[in-house]
């Protein structure tokens, strides 16, 4: 039983201590995501949902949940917004290749 007791000890000290390990945030500007709009020209309706829906981890802006202060969430959602905007980042959206764009908007639709 006492090992038990330990066990609790020793995983509540780890829980504390992993609150001191920083994550990069990911909070540049909504400016970076102009060349997307300006080419794309989504109507308002959509910009809105692209906004609420996808820029969070889908371009270098987002608007962190309370919990994204809070390990070990912090650790999930970063490799969450990091996975994504390996597979789509609005805000380099001027960098890709016309190819690219086209096959990332049909997938987006």
């Amino acid at each position: 039983m006492i090992w038990i007791r330990h066990l609790l000890v020793f995983a509540l000290v780890a829980l504390v201590l992993i609150q001191f390990i920083p994550i990069d945030k990911n909070e540049g500007g909504y400016e970076s995501l102009e060349p997307f709009l300006k080419e794309t020209k989504p109507t308002t309706e959509v910009a809105v949902l692209l906004k609420s829906a996808c820029y969070d981890c889908h371009s270098d802006q987002t608007a962190y949940p309370w919990y994204a202060h809070v390990a070990p969430a912090s650790f999930y959602l970063d490799e969450h917004i990091q996975n994504a905007k390996q597979q789509l980042n609005f805000s380099e959206w001027e960098q890709y290749s016309a190819k690219r764009k086209n096959r990332k908007l049909n997938q987006i639709i």
